[in-house]
């Protein structure tokens, strides 16, 4: 009996602290199996007692007898009723176990639930989606009949693309579950790539691209137009707000507010510009980039660029914190590249005003997925910019 007591206040303790070990056994309690052997043990223990007292006492007496070393057992006062005492204990710590086991269970499957929830897009969305894909599907295959006729404008080329980031802005709205916020403003535009084998025309080109280039923040490396060049593989622009958007406006106008910019991105090679988080990144991955907070993670990044860069200079850290401090229009942001015949030719960056736009990295990732026919039809209205007279 002390023994059977010395037990129980071991399992009770271990129970308590919640051991690896103690989690499994309730979870395997919580099934079938557990559940049988629950039953199994109530039963069985009331058949012993009510059926089987006498026998049981006469057969195990040998055995007390050897290890007591007496031929005699005298049996506690009141046995019976401690036996079928303990019996009770032993099975009501065993359906503890099993309900501590069913709860675990039940919370893993609650979050496993809430997870799979929090992934699906609103039904608001799945049809707008599924509309808006048709509609973009025509503005390219008007764009395409105009072209072939030769009565294609730039001008308007740039109206049937600002229409489809039109329907990228009403999308992302959606998919955060935001119908309508005047507070809560979204954004996008199209930032041009110039590739490594086109940036001699931009040497050549001062007096195009000298002041864009002197201006921008973003270049650790390089004093002069020439040096910053040298040390950049290739760069991304706005040099207009012609391919931007917002949600404050209802037509297919620019984005007022848009200002010219230059990134420099580098493939991998010494002595070359860091690349930004965001479209710089996710130009030279070709895969999507996204910043939930974007001040917060630039500053990180600054702080492990100074740990790794020998270069690392304070002016550098200062323009890119007081950019990034001032741009309230972009406090989270989504770069996906648009690939055309394997190369990225433009990155399409979508942000507003607040952060956590998306509710995350796997929800943004889960977007960027679902834009790939719309950057296709998107990097197809782009080819024909160059080829437009």
């Amino acid at each position: 009996m002390f023994t059977l007591i010395i037990f129980l206040i071991i399992a009770v303790a271990v129970l308590a602290k919640k051991t690896k070990l103690v989690i499994w056994l309730c979870r395997k309690l919580a099934g079938s199996v557990g559940a049988a052997m629950v039953a199994f043990v109530g039963v069985f223990g009331a058949s012993c007692v009510s059926l089987y007292s006498k026998e049981i006492v006469e057969q195990s007496a040998p055995y007390f007898s050897k290890i007591l070393g007496s031929t005699s057992i005298a049996l506690p006062e009141n046995w019976q009723l401690k036996l079928t005492f303990w019996l009770i204990v032993a099975a009501v710590v065993l359906i503890g176990m099993r309900e501590l086991g069913l709860g675990a269970v039940i919370k893993i499957r609650e979050k496993d639930l809430e997870g799979r929830i929090s992934t699906l897009p609103p039904q608001s969305f799945l049809e707008y989606y599924g509309n808006g894909l048709k509609e973009i599907g025509e503005i390219r295959r008007g764009t395409k009949q105009d072209f072939a006729k030769g009565t294609l404008t730039s001008d308007e080329l740039d109206a049937s693309i600002r229409t489809v980031m039109k329907h990228i802005l009403g999308m992302a709205r959606l998919w955060d579950g935001i119908s309508s916020d005047e507070l809560m403003l979204y954004r996008s535009n199209i930032m041009e790539v110039i590739p490594p084998e086109l940036m001699d025309d931009v040497r050549d080109d001062v007096q195009g691209y000298q002041n864009l280039v002197l201006s921008s923040p973003f270049f650790l490396y390089g004093d002069n137009y020439s040096s910053r060049l040298d040390s950049a593989s290739g760069l991304l622009l706005i040099e207009s707000n012609r391919l931007t958007v917002t949600s404050n406006s209802h037509g297919m106008e620019p984005d007022e507010d848009v200002k010219p910019i230059c990134l420099p991105f580098s493939y991998p090679g010494p002595h070359l510009q860091p690349n930004l988080p965001g479209a710089p990144e996710a130009l030279v991955s070709k895969s999507a980039r996204y910043l939930k907070s974007t001040a917060p993670e630039m500053f990180q990044w600054l702080a492990l660029l100074r740990e790794k860069n020998n270069r690392y200079d304070r002016k550098f850290a200062l323009k890119i914190r007081e950019y990034y401090s001032k741009s309230d229009h972009a406090q989270s942001i989504l770069s996906i590249p648009i690939i055309f015949n394997g190369k990225a030719m433009a990155v399409l960056n979508i942000y507003r005003n607040k952060d956590g736009i998306f509710r995350g990295e796997e929800r943004a990732q889960q977007f960027a997925a679902l834009m790939s026919p719309v950057c296709y039809h998107l990097a197809k209205m782009l080819s024909l910019s160059s080829r437009i007279a």
